[in-house]
Protein backbone atom coordinates (compact mmCIF):
# COMPACT_ATOMS: atom_id res chain seq x y z
CA UNK A 1 0.00 0.00 0.00
CA UNK A 2 3.24 2.34 0.57
CA UNK A 3 4.51 1.80 -2.52
CA UNK A 4 1.56 1.90 -4.15
CA UNK A 5 0.79 5.82 -2.27
CA UNK A 6 4.40 6.80 -3.65
CA UNK A 7 3.48 5.58 -6.93
CA UNK A 8 0.67 7.64 -6.72
CA UNK A 9 1.76 10.88 -5.28
CA UNK A 10 4.97 11.06 -8.15
CA UNK A 11 2.22 10.69 -10.80
CA UNK A 12 0.23 13.30 -9.60
CA UNK A 13 3.53 15.60 -9.36
CA UNK A 14 4.40 14.29 -12.94
CA UNK A 15 0.77 15.78 -13.89
CA UNK A 16 1.47 19.42 -12.46
CA UNK A 17 4.82 19.45 -13.70
CA UNK A 18 3.81 18.47 -17.13
CA UNK A 19 1.22 21.12 -17.53
CA UNK A 20 3.13 23.42 -15.86
CA UNK A 21 5.67 22.94 -18.35
CA UNK A 22 3.13 23.38 -21.37
CA UNK A 23 2.40 26.53 -20.26
CA UNK A 24 5.80 27.75 -19.25
CA UNK A 25 6.78 26.39 -23.25
CA UNK A 26 3.35 27.35 -24.89
CA UNK A 27 4.83 29.68 -27.52
CA UNK A 28 7.25 27.16 -28.25
CA UNK A 29 5.83 24.06 -30.96
CA UNK A 30 8.43 21.82 -30.59
CA UNK A 31 8.26 22.35 -27.24
CA UNK A 32 4.75 21.88 -26.92
CA UNK A 33 4.49 18.96 -28.55
CA UNK A 34 6.99 17.66 -25.87
CA UNK A 35 5.32 18.52 -23.79
CA UNK A 36 1.93 16.79 -25.32
CA UNK A 37 3.76 13.96 -25.36
CA UNK A 38 4.79 13.83 -22.10
CA UNK A 39 1.43 14.38 -21.30
CA UNK A 40 0.53 11.28 -22.38
CA UNK A 41 2.87 9.35 -21.08
CA UNK A 42 2.30 10.69 -17.58
CA UNK A 43 -1.75 10.07 -17.76
CA UNK A 44 -0.26 6.43 -18.62
CA UNK A 45 1.65 5.55 -16.24
CA UNK A 46 -0.74 7.72 -13.78
CA UNK A 47 -4.11 5.27 -15.21
CA UNK A 48 -1.13 2.26 -15.04
CA UNK A 49 -1.15 2.99 -11.37
CA UNK A 50 -4.64 3.05 -10.70
CA UNK A 51 -5.30 -0.61 -11.81
CA UNK A 52 -4.74 -3.78 -10.05
CA UNK A 53 -4.24 -7.71 -10.92
CA UNK A 54 -6.22 -10.01 -10.21
CA UNK A 55 -3.57 -12.89 -8.74
CA UNK A 56 -3.56 -16.40 -7.29
CA UNK A 57 -1.85 -16.20 -4.03
CA UNK A 58 -2.33 -17.53 -0.40
CA UNK A 59 -4.38 -15.75 1.78
CA UNK A 60 -3.31 -15.88 5.55
CA UNK A 61 -5.30 -14.39 9.03
CA UNK A 62 -3.92 -14.25 12.46
CA UNK A 63 -5.03 -13.69 15.78
CA UNK A 64 -2.18 -11.65 18.42
CA UNK A 65 -2.35 -12.05 21.69
CA UNK A 66 0.01 -12.64 24.83
CA UNK A 67 -0.25 -15.81 26.94
CA UNK A 68 1.47 -16.99 30.32
CA UNK A 69 3.27 -20.15 30.50
CA UNK A 70 1.89 -22.76 32.78
CA UNK A 71 2.44 -26.21 33.72
CA UNK A 72 0.33 -28.60 31.79
CA UNK A 73 0.13 -31.61 34.42
CA UNK A 74 1.05 -30.63 38.10
CA UNK A 75 -1.25 -33.36 40.38
CA UNK A 76 -1.34 -33.42 44.16
CA UNK A 77 -0.52 -36.40 46.08
CA UNK A 78 -3.07 -37.86 48.43
CA UNK A 79 -2.97 -40.10 51.53
CA UNK A 80 -4.55 -43.51 50.64
CA UNK A 81 -5.85 -43.09 54.36
CA UNK A 82 -5.57 -42.38 58.15
CA UNK A 83 -1.94 -43.35 58.96
CA UNK A 84 1.41 -42.16 59.96
CA UNK A 85 4.07 -41.04 57.92
CA UNK A 86 7.23 -43.23 58.72
CA UNK A 87 9.46 -41.34 56.21
CA UNK A 88 9.33 -38.46 53.55
CA UNK A 89 11.83 -40.33 50.74
CA UNK A 90 12.33 -36.60 48.34
CA UNK A 91 12.28 -32.51 48.63
CA UNK A 92 11.36 -29.79 46.77
CA UNK A 93 13.39 -29.94 43.24
CA UNK A 94 13.81 -33.54 43.54
CA UNK A 95 13.05 -35.10 39.98
CA UNK A 96 10.94 -38.56 40.39
CA UNK A 97 10.45 -41.57 38.10
CA UNK A 98 6.56 -42.47 37.12
CA UNK A 99 5.53 -44.75 40.30
CA UNK A 100 8.69 -43.85 42.23
CA UNK A 101 8.03 -44.37 46.61
CA UNK A 102 7.45 -40.63 47.94
CA UNK A 103 6.34 -41.53 51.40
CA UNK A 104 6.12 -44.52 53.78
CA UNK A 105 3.66 -45.03 56.58
CA UNK A 106 3.62 -46.83 59.45
CA UNK A 107 0.28 -48.99 59.67
CA UNK A 108 0.43 -51.78 61.36
CA UNK A 109 -1.90 -49.68 63.98
CA UNK A 110 -4.04 -48.98 61.53
CA UNK A 111 -4.17 -52.19 59.85
CA UNK A 112 -4.85 -53.69 63.78
CA UNK A 113 -7.81 -51.39 64.22
CA UNK A 114 -9.35 -51.68 60.73
CA UNK A 115 -9.02 -56.07 61.44
CA UNK A 116 -11.01 -55.87 64.85
CA UNK A 117 -13.37 -53.35 63.44
CA UNK A 118 -14.40 -55.71 60.57
CA UNK A 119 -14.64 -58.83 63.28
CA UNK A 120 -17.12 -56.34 65.36
CA UNK A 121 -18.81 -55.69 61.88
CA UNK A 122 -19.29 -59.61 61.33
CA UNK A 123 -20.58 -60.50 64.24
CA UNK A 124 -23.42 -57.39 64.27
CA UNK A 125 -24.02 -58.59 61.06
CA UNK A 126 -24.55 -62.38 62.16
CA UNK A 127 -27.37 -60.81 64.61
CA UNK A 128 -29.15 -59.14 62.05
CA UNK A 129 -29.42 -62.26 59.82
CA UNK A 130 -30.73 -63.89 63.14
CA UNK A 131 -33.06 -61.15 64.01
CA UNK A 132 -34.54 -61.35 60.01
CA UNK A 133 -34.98 -65.49 60.01
CA UNK A 134 -36.72 -65.41 63.11
CA UNK A 135 -39.16 -62.84 61.75
CA UNK A 136 -40.34 -65.59 59.35
CA UNK A 137 -39.71 -68.87 61.55
CA UNK A 138 -43.20 -70.95 62.21
CA UNK A 139 -44.20 -71.33 66.24
CA UNK A 140 -42.28 -74.18 67.99
CA UNK A 141 -43.83 -76.82 69.96
CA UNK A 142 -43.79 -75.44 72.66
CA UNK A 143 -45.44 -72.55 71.57
CA UNK A 144 -48.21 -74.80 70.05
CA UNK A 145 -48.30 -76.42 73.40
CA UNK A 146 -49.03 -72.83 75.10
CA UNK A 147 -51.76 -71.78 72.68
CA UNK A 148 -53.97 -75.37 73.07
CA UNK A 149 -53.12 -74.93 77.43
CA UNK A 150 -54.80 -70.81 76.40
CA UNK A 151 -57.63 -72.38 74.02
CA UNK A 152 -58.32 -75.55 77.22
CA UNK A 153 -58.04 -72.76 79.96
CA UNK A 154 -60.42 -70.22 78.19
CA UNK A 155 -62.71 -73.17 77.50
CA UNK A 156 -62.90 -74.29 81.24
CA UNK A 157 -63.53 -70.84 82.21
CA UNK A 158 -66.58 -70.80 80.09
CA UNK A 159 -67.70 -74.02 81.19
CA UNK A 160 -67.09 -73.13 84.90
CA UNK A 161 -69.04 -69.48 84.17
CA UNK A 162 -71.73 -71.41 82.66
CA UNK A 163 -72.08 -73.75 85.69
CA UNK A 164 -71.97 -70.30 88.09
CA UNK A 165 -74.74 -68.87 86.02
CA UNK A 166 -76.84 -71.87 86.44
CA UNK A 167 -76.61 -72.42 90.17
CA UNK A 168 -77.36 -68.02 90.26
CA UNK A 169 -80.51 -68.30 88.14
CA UNK A 170 -82.09 -71.07 90.43
CA UNK A 171 -81.59 -68.78 93.52
CA UNK A 172 -82.99 -66.04 91.58
CA UNK A 173 -85.99 -68.08 90.36
CA UNK A 174 -86.32 -69.28 94.03
CA UNK A 175 -85.82 -65.67 95.29
CA UNK A 176 -88.34 -64.47 92.79
CA UNK A 177 -91.23 -67.01 94.42
CA UNK A 178 -90.51 -66.17 97.84
CA UNK A 179 -91.28 -62.57 96.91
CA UNK A 180 -94.30 -63.59 95.56
CA UNK A 181 -95.64 -65.34 99.09
CA UNK A 182 -94.19 -62.27 100.50
CA UNK A 183 -96.16 -60.00 98.49
CA UNK A 184 -99.38 -62.42 99.08
CA UNK A 185 -98.93 -61.89 103.36
CA UNK A 186 -99.32 -58.19 102.81
CA UNK A 187 -102.28 -58.74 100.65
CA UNK A 188 -103.78 -60.54 103.26
CA UNK A 189 -102.92 -58.50 105.62
CA UNK A 190 -103.85 -55.42 104.29
CA UNK A 191 -107.58 -57.60 103.95
CA UNK A 192 -107.18 -57.86 107.55
CA UNK A 193 -106.94 -54.11 108.05
CA UNK A 194 -109.72 -53.24 105.99
CA UNK A 195 -112.60 -55.98 107.82
CA UNK A 196 -110.64 -54.50 111.49
CA UNK A 197 -110.97 -51.32 110.84
CA UNK A 198 -115.15 -51.59 110.34
CA UNK A 199 -115.70 -53.91 113.19
CA UNK A 200 -113.52 -51.00 114.93
CA UNK A 201 -116.05 -48.35 113.91
CA UNK A 202 -119.25 -50.38 114.97
CA UNK A 203 -117.48 -51.84 118.31
CA UNK A 204 -116.88 -55.45 117.43
CA UNK A 205 -113.35 -55.02 118.22
CA UNK A 206 -110.53 -53.32 120.31
CA UNK A 207 -108.61 -50.96 119.41
CA UNK A 208 -106.10 -53.33 120.13
CA UNK A 209 -106.94 -55.94 117.95
CA UNK A 210 -107.00 -53.25 115.02
CA UNK A 211 -103.23 -52.56 115.92
CA UNK A 212 -102.29 -55.87 115.65
CA UNK A 213 -103.26 -56.22 111.91
CA UNK A 214 -101.13 -53.42 111.25
CA UNK A 215 -98.57 -54.29 112.68
CA UNK A 216 -98.55 -57.95 110.96
CA UNK A 217 -98.89 -56.46 107.48
CA UNK A 218 -95.83 -53.80 108.47
CA UNK A 219 -94.12 -57.49 109.52
CA UNK A 220 -94.92 -58.78 106.46
CA UNK A 221 -93.62 -55.65 104.27
CA UNK A 222 -90.52 -55.58 106.26
CA UNK A 223 -89.40 -58.94 105.31
CA UNK A 224 -90.42 -58.35 101.39
CA UNK A 225 -87.86 -55.20 101.65
CA UNK A 226 -85.18 -57.54 102.87
CA UNK A 227 -85.85 -60.25 100.29
CA UNK A 228 -86.37 -58.00 97.43
CA UNK A 229 -82.46 -56.75 98.57
CA UNK A 230 -81.19 -60.27 98.39
CA UNK A 231 -83.16 -60.72 94.77
CA UNK A 232 -80.80 -57.45 93.83
CA UNK A 233 -77.70 -58.90 95.03
CA UNK A 234 -78.51 -62.43 93.38
CA UNK A 235 -79.50 -60.21 89.95
CA UNK A 236 -75.76 -58.34 90.28
CA UNK A 237 -73.87 -61.97 90.76
CA UNK A 238 -76.01 -63.29 87.66
CA UNK A 239 -74.83 -60.71 85.70
CA UNK A 240 -71.16 -60.82 86.20
CA UNK A 241 -71.78 -64.41 85.61
CA UNK A 242 -72.90 -63.64 82.60
CA UNK A 243 -69.58 -61.15 81.77
CA UNK A 244 -67.37 -63.89 83.27
CA UNK A 245 -68.93 -66.48 80.46
CA UNK A 246 -67.96 -63.16 77.74
CA UNK A 247 -64.98 -62.94 78.65
CA UNK A 248 -64.31 -66.69 78.67
CA UNK A 249 -65.22 -66.64 75.56
CA UNK A 250 -63.72 -63.98 73.91
CA UNK A 251 -60.09 -65.35 75.67
CA UNK A 252 -61.19 -68.40 73.38
CA UNK A 253 -61.78 -66.65 70.18
CA UNK A 254 -58.52 -64.89 70.89
CA UNK A 255 -56.17 -68.13 71.96
CA UNK A 256 -57.99 -69.95 68.73
CA UNK A 257 -56.79 -67.27 66.56
CA UNK A 258 -53.39 -66.72 68.14
CA UNK A 259 -52.71 -70.46 67.40
CA UNK A 260 -54.38 -69.86 63.60
CA UNK A 261 -52.04 -67.13 63.32
CA UNK A 262 -49.03 -69.06 64.60
CA UNK A 263 -48.87 -70.83 61.34
CA UNK A 264 -48.82 -67.43 59.11
CA UNK A 265 -45.91 -65.63 58.72
CA UNK A 266 -45.89 -62.15 58.21
CA UNK A 267 -49.41 -62.02 58.31
CA UNK A 268 -50.20 -58.25 59.59
CA UNK A 269 -48.91 -54.90 57.41
CA UNK A 270 -47.39 -54.34 61.27
CA UNK A 271 -44.91 -57.60 60.74
CA UNK A 272 -44.00 -56.57 57.49
CA UNK A 273 -42.65 -53.35 58.31
CA UNK A 274 -40.78 -54.69 61.34
CA UNK A 275 -39.36 -57.40 58.57
CA UNK A 276 -38.98 -54.50 55.85
CA UNK A 277 -36.80 -52.51 58.77
CA UNK A 278 -34.85 -55.40 60.22
CA UNK A 279 -33.98 -56.20 56.02
CA UNK A 280 -32.34 -52.53 55.86
CA UNK A 281 -30.51 -52.95 58.96
CA UNK A 282 -28.76 -55.81 57.36
CA UNK A 283 -28.11 -53.85 54.67
CA UNK A 284 -26.46 -50.94 56.52
CA UNK A 285 -24.70 -53.96 58.07
CA UNK A 286 -23.36 -55.12 54.82
CA UNK A 287 -22.00 -51.80 53.55
CA UNK A 288 -20.49 -51.32 56.55
CA UNK A 289 -18.47 -54.15 56.39
CA UNK A 290 -17.59 -54.35 52.75
CA UNK A 291 -16.43 -50.71 53.58
CA UNK A 292 -14.15 -51.65 56.38
CA UNK A 293 -12.48 -54.22 53.98
CA UNK A 294 -12.63 -51.95 51.40
CA UNK A 295 -10.00 -49.71 53.07
CA UNK A 296 -8.25 -52.71 54.61
CA UNK A 297 -7.41 -53.60 51.07
CA UNK A 298 -6.53 -50.40 49.90
CA UNK A 299 -4.29 -50.29 53.14
CA UNK A 300 -0.30 -49.37 51.39
CA UNK A 301 3.10 -49.29 53.62
CA UNK A 302 3.67 -45.99 50.84
CA UNK A 303 2.52 -43.11 48.34
CA UNK A 304 4.14 -43.25 44.89
CA UNK A 305 4.40 -40.81 42.25
CA UNK A 306 1.51 -40.45 39.72
CA UNK A 307 4.05 -39.48 37.20
CA UNK A 308 7.71 -38.27 35.85
CA UNK A 309 8.68 -35.05 36.98
CA UNK A 310 9.75 -32.51 39.59
CA UNK A 311 8.71 -32.28 43.33
CA UNK A 312 7.27 -28.67 43.69
CA UNK A 313 6.11 -29.03 47.04
CA UNK A 314 6.02 -30.98 50.24
CA UNK A 315 3.66 -30.94 52.92
CA UNK A 316 4.80 -33.30 55.42
CA UNK A 317 7.16 -34.47 57.53
CA UNK A 318 8.40 -38.11 59.52
CA UNK A 319 5.61 -38.99 62.07
CA UNK A 320 2.53 -37.07 60.60
CA UNK A 321 -0.74 -38.26 60.93
CA UNK A 322 -2.58 -38.09 57.82
CA UNK A 323 -6.01 -38.63 56.26
CA UNK A 324 -7.34 -39.18 53.04
CA UNK A 325 -7.45 -35.32 51.95
CA UNK A 326 -4.21 -34.43 52.92
CA UNK A 327 -2.29 -33.54 50.14
CA UNK A 328 1.14 -34.94 50.90
CA UNK A 329 3.50 -33.38 47.63
CA UNK A 330 3.19 -31.97 44.59
CA UNK A 331 4.36 -33.19 41.26
CA UNK A 332 5.29 -31.81 38.26
CA UNK A 333 6.27 -32.22 34.50
CA UNK A 334 8.28 -28.99 33.41
CA UNK A 335 9.16 -31.03 30.04
CA UNK A 336 4.62 -30.30 29.12
CA UNK A 337 3.87 -26.73 29.10
CA UNK A 338 0.60 -24.99 27.99
CA UNK A 339 0.11 -21.53 27.60
CA UNK A 340 -2.88 -19.35 29.17
CA UNK A 341 -4.21 -16.58 27.09
CA UNK A 342 -7.57 -14.68 26.58
CA UNK A 343 -8.84 -14.01 23.25
CA UNK A 344 -11.14 -10.93 22.76
CA UNK A 345 -14.82 -11.29 22.16
CA UNK A 346 -14.48 -9.67 18.73
CA UNK A 347 -11.67 -11.74 18.04
CA UNK A 348 -12.99 -15.26 19.53
CA UNK A 349 -14.99 -16.01 16.24
CA UNK A 350 -12.32 -17.01 14.92
CA UNK A 351 -10.87 -19.08 16.60
CA UNK A 352 -10.82 -23.12 16.80
CA UNK A 353 -9.30 -26.20 18.74
CA UNK A 354 -6.48 -27.52 16.66
CA UNK A 355 -5.12 -23.91 15.10
CA UNK A 356 -1.89 -23.37 14.67
CA UNK A 357 0.10 -20.77 17.07
CA UNK A 358 3.49 -19.47 17.33
CA UNK A 359 5.07 -17.96 20.16
CA UNK A 360 8.08 -15.79 20.78
CA UNK A 361 9.34 -13.86 24.07
CA UNK A 362 11.85 -11.01 24.15
CA UNK A 363 13.46 -12.67 27.06
CA UNK A 364 14.34 -15.37 24.67
CA UNK A 365 15.61 -14.24 21.02
CA UNK A 366 16.06 -16.17 18.36
CA UNK A 367 13.35 -18.55 19.41
CA UNK A 368 10.13 -19.65 18.15
CA UNK A 369 7.64 -22.40 19.99
CA UNK A 370 5.07 -23.52 18.15
CA UNK A 371 1.74 -24.91 19.78
CA UNK A 372 -2.00 -25.55 18.86
CA UNK A 373 -4.95 -24.60 20.34
CA UNK A 374 -6.08 -27.22 23.10
CA UNK A 375 -8.89 -25.73 25.15
CA UNK A 376 -11.79 -22.86 24.17
CA UNK A 377 -13.34 -21.76 27.10
CA UNK A 378 -16.91 -22.20 27.79
CA UNK A 379 -17.63 -18.77 28.69
CA UNK A 380 -16.30 -15.37 28.53
CA UNK A 381 -15.58 -12.63 31.05
CA UNK A 382 -14.37 -8.74 31.85
CA UNK A 383 -10.87 -8.12 32.24
CA UNK A 384 -9.17 -4.82 33.03
CA UNK A 385 -7.67 -3.05 29.97
CA UNK A 386 -6.18 0.22 29.43
CA UNK A 387 -9.69 2.13 28.06
CA UNK A 388 -11.08 0.53 30.92
CA UNK A 389 -12.58 -3.42 30.45
CA UNK A 390 -12.81 -6.09 27.98
CA UNK A 391 -14.91 -9.05 27.04
CA UNK A 392 -12.30 -12.07 26.64
CA UNK A 393 -12.84 -15.76 26.04
CA UNK A 394 -9.86 -18.08 27.98
CA UNK A 395 -7.88 -20.75 25.87
CA UNK A 396 -5.06 -22.69 26.25
CA UNK A 397 -2.14 -23.49 23.89
CA UNK A 398 0.39 -26.40 23.79
CA UNK A 399 3.62 -26.13 23.66
CA UNK A 400 5.36 -28.77 21.37
CA UNK A 401 9.30 -27.53 21.44
CA UNK A 402 9.61 -27.07 24.99
CA UNK A 403 13.23 -26.07 26.21
CA UNK A 404 15.38 -25.23 29.31
CA UNK A 405 14.59 -21.97 28.21
CA UNK A 406 11.07 -21.62 29.11
CA UNK A 407 9.55 -21.52 32.21
CA UNK A 408 6.44 -21.46 33.85
CA UNK A 409 5.18 -17.83 34.20
CA UNK A 410 6.69 -16.51 31.17
CA UNK A 411 5.06 -14.01 29.01
CA UNK A 412 5.05 -15.16 25.37
CA UNK A 413 3.60 -13.01 22.00
CA UNK A 414 1.16 -14.90 20.38
CA UNK A 415 0.28 -15.34 16.49
CA UNK A 416 -2.66 -17.75 16.12
CA UNK A 417 -3.57 -18.41 12.33
CA UNK A 418 -6.85 -18.41 12.10
CA UNK A 419 -7.66 -18.66 8.57
CA UNK A 420 -4.61 -20.31 6.01
CA UNK A 421 -6.37 -21.02 2.30
CA UNK A 422 -3.75 -21.40 -0.51
CA UNK A 423 -3.65 -20.27 -4.10
CA UNK A 424 -6.74 -18.39 -4.41
CA UNK A 425 -7.68 -15.53 -6.36
CA UNK A 426 -7.76 -12.56 -4.87
CA UNK A 427 -8.25 -8.58 -5.19
CA UNK A 428 -7.20 -5.75 -3.02
CA UNK A 429 -9.99 -4.94 -0.90
CA UNK A 430 -10.10 -1.20 -2.00
CA UNK A 431 -11.01 -2.33 -5.16
CA UNK A 432 -14.45 -3.33 -4.21
CA UNK A 433 -17.61 -1.33 -4.54
CA UNK A 434 -21.20 -2.01 -2.95
CA UNK A 435 -24.25 -1.11 -4.38
CA UNK A 436 -26.39 0.55 -1.45
CA UNK A 437 -29.10 -0.14 -3.68
CA UNK A 438 -29.14 -4.29 -4.69
CA UNK A 439 -26.51 -4.88 -1.94
CA UNK A 440 -24.11 -6.37 -4.78
CA UNK A 441 -20.71 -5.92 -4.75
CA UNK A 442 -18.66 -5.08 -7.92
CA UNK A 443 -15.67 -3.91 -9.32
CA UNK A 444 -14.52 -1.90 -12.22
CA UNK A 445 -12.50 -3.70 -14.86
CA UNK A 446 -10.74 -2.02 -18.41
CA UNK A 447 -11.98 -3.07 -21.76
CA UNK A 448 -9.65 -2.91 -24.85
CA UNK A 449 -10.96 0.81 -25.24
CA UNK A 450 -10.16 1.84 -22.09
CA UNK A 451 -13.17 2.19 -20.59
CA UNK A 452 -14.70 1.33 -17.19
CA UNK A 453 -17.02 -2.13 -16.83
CA UNK A 454 -18.78 -3.09 -13.73
CA UNK A 455 -18.50 -6.71 -12.89
CA UNK A 456 -20.62 -8.17 -10.35
CA UNK A 457 -18.33 -10.35 -7.93
CA UNK A 458 -19.06 -13.24 -5.23
CA UNK A 459 -16.30 -13.13 -2.25
CA UNK A 460 -14.97 -15.03 -0.02
CA UNK A 461 -13.00 -14.99 3.23
CA UNK A 462 -11.20 -11.16 3.26
CA UNK A 463 -7.74 -10.10 4.72
CA UNK A 464 -7.48 -6.24 5.59
CA UNK A 465 -5.63 -5.69 2.21
CA UNK A 466 -6.80 -8.58 0.26
CA UNK A 467 -10.04 -10.50 -0.15
CA UNK A 468 -10.87 -13.87 -2.30
CA UNK A 469 -12.85 -13.91 -5.84
CA UNK A 470 -15.16 -16.87 -5.70
CA UNK A 471 -16.86 -15.39 -9.50
CA UNK A 472 -17.02 -12.80 -11.63
CA UNK A 473 -13.29 -12.97 -12.13
CA UNK A 474 -10.47 -14.31 -13.60
CA UNK A 475 -6.53 -14.27 -12.90
CA UNK A 476 -4.39 -11.64 -14.26
CA UNK A 477 -7.55 -9.50 -15.28
CA UNK A 478 -7.08 -5.78 -14.73
CA UNK A 479 -9.46 -3.77 -12.13
CA UNK A 480 -9.29 -0.70 -10.81
CA UNK A 481 -7.32 -0.53 -7.48
CA UNK A 482 -9.44 2.40 -5.82
CA UNK A 483 -12.88 3.50 -7.61
CA UNK A 484 -13.96 6.82 -7.12
CA UNK A 485 -17.13 8.65 -6.74
CA UNK A 486 -17.11 9.43 -10.64
CA UNK A 487 -16.33 6.15 -11.62
CA UNK A 488 -19.16 4.64 -14.07
CA UNK A 489 -19.78 1.83 -16.20
CA UNK A 490 -19.26 2.73 -19.55
CA UNK A 491 -16.92 5.78 -19.05
CA UNK A 492 -13.45 6.04 -20.00
CA UNK A 493 -10.82 5.83 -17.59
CA UNK A 494 -8.43 8.74 -18.38
CA UNK A 495 -11.88 11.00 -17.89
CA UNK A 496 -11.65 10.06 -14.05
CA UNK A 497 -8.43 10.46 -14.09
CA UNK A 498 -8.84 14.45 -15.10
CA UNK A 499 -11.82 14.47 -13.18
CA UNK A 500 -10.18 13.59 -9.79
CA UNK A 501 -6.44 14.14 -10.55
CA UNK A 502 -5.65 10.34 -9.49
CA UNK A 503 -6.97 7.56 -7.77
CA UNK A 504 -8.94 8.63 -5.41
CA UNK A 505 -9.89 8.07 -2.15
CA UNK A 506 -9.98 3.56 -1.36
CA UNK A 507 -12.59 4.43 1.41
CA UNK A 508 -14.49 7.15 -0.78
CA UNK A 509 -18.66 5.64 -1.70
CA UNK A 510 -19.06 6.60 -5.50
CA UNK A 511 -22.22 7.23 -6.47
CA UNK A 512 -23.92 3.81 -7.04
CA UNK A 513 -22.73 2.91 -3.70
CA UNK A 514 -20.38 2.87 -0.60
CA UNK A 515 -16.94 1.30 -0.16
CA UNK A 516 -16.46 -2.03 1.96
CA UNK A 517 -13.73 -2.89 4.16
CA UNK A 518 -12.90 0.61 5.44
CA UNK A 519 -10.02 -1.06 7.80
CA UNK A 520 -8.70 -4.61 9.84
CA UNK A 521 -9.85 -5.26 13.32
CA UNK A 522 -7.79 -4.84 16.17
CA UNK A 523 -6.02 -7.87 17.68
CA UNK A 524 -6.01 -9.21 14.14
CA UNK A 525 -3.14 -9.61 11.63
CA UNK A 526 -3.15 -10.81 8.19
CA UNK A 527 -0.69 -11.56 5.53
CA UNK A 528 -2.95 -11.49 2.39
CA UNK A 529 -4.59 -12.83 5.59
CA UNK A 530 -8.64 -13.68 5.70
CA UNK A 531 -11.59 -12.85 7.61
CA UNK A 532 -15.38 -12.45 6.06
CA UNK A 533 -15.94 -10.42 3.25
CA UNK A 534 -18.75 -8.26 3.08
CA UNK A 535 -17.98 -6.51 6.72
CA UNK A 536 -18.81 -2.73 6.58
Amino acid sequence: MKKAKIIKTVAAITIVAVISGGGYFAYNKYTLDKSREAMRTAFAQTNQSLLAEVLKTDLKSYVTSTGVVNLRDEQSVYSTGESKVLEVLVDVGDTVKENQELVTYNIETTRSELEKKIKEAEISLSNQYLSLETMTLGPTDNDIQELNRNIESAEKSIDDSKFTLANTQIKFDNQQSQLQKYQDAIDDAQKTIDVNKELLEVGAITEESYNQSLDTKKTAEDQLSTQQQALGDILRTKESNERSIATAESNLEYAKKKLEDAHIVLGTESDKIKYQQQQNQVKLGELNLADLKRQLSELVSSTISPLEGTITAVNVSRGSNVTNDTILIKVADFSDLIVKANISEYDAPNIELGQTVTMTSDGIPNTIYKGKIITIGNSASSQSAVSGSETVVPIEISVENVDKNIKPGYNLDLEILTVDKPSVLNIPVSSVVKDKETGKQYVFTIDESRNLKRVDVELGIQSDLNVEVISGLSENQKIVASPTDEMEDGKPLHSNTETNGGRGNANRANQNGQMLFPGGAGGTRSQGGAMPAGRP
